[in-house]
């Protein structure tokens, strides 16, 4: 992703003393459950309340990420996050680390969306299609 993106998600995220690894700056591994973090919350915002029943099966097909700088406790970060593709049962989801004004990491996940009861691939529903076009503009 090249120039500046708007995004119109973002959450904050406290590290934690034990997020550090023994270099001490926050562990490589935990950026990924930061990331995740960002996900989840992006796609619980454009959903409705649900049920347990109800819950999409969303899976992470692939995921990549540049590290740009470290993280040391303590610290807050932002994580912004947003789709940036949207295909037929797939989206890209692309997405920032920050913390103060220093981008830390930046990622891209393909995400897909499954059928609960066979585990393959179904075509993303329509209320969700709808709500990231408006959102994103794609």
């Amino acid at each position: 992703m090249g120039g500046m993106l708007h995004f119109h998600h973002e959450i904050r995220l406290e590290v934690r003393w034990g997020d550090m690894d023994a270099y001490g700056h926050v562990n490589n591994s935990l950026f990924f459950r930061y990331l995740e973090s960002g996900r989840f919350a992006y796609i619980q915002d454009i959903f409705p309340p649900l049920v347990a029943e109800t819950i999409p099966v969303i899976v992470l097909a692939d995921i990549q990420c540049r590290f740009e700088a470290q993280i040391v406790f303590p610290a807050e970060i932002v994580v912004k996050t947003k789709v940036v593709r949207l295909g037929n049962s797939s989206f890209d989801i692309y997405a920032e680390l920050w913390h103060g004004v220093k981008r830390c990491a930046k990622s891209k996940a393909v995400m897909v969306w499954l059928d609960q009861k066979t585990s393959k691939p179904i075509p993303i529903p329509e209320m969700f299609v709808e709500k990231i076009r408006a959102l994103e503009g794609l």
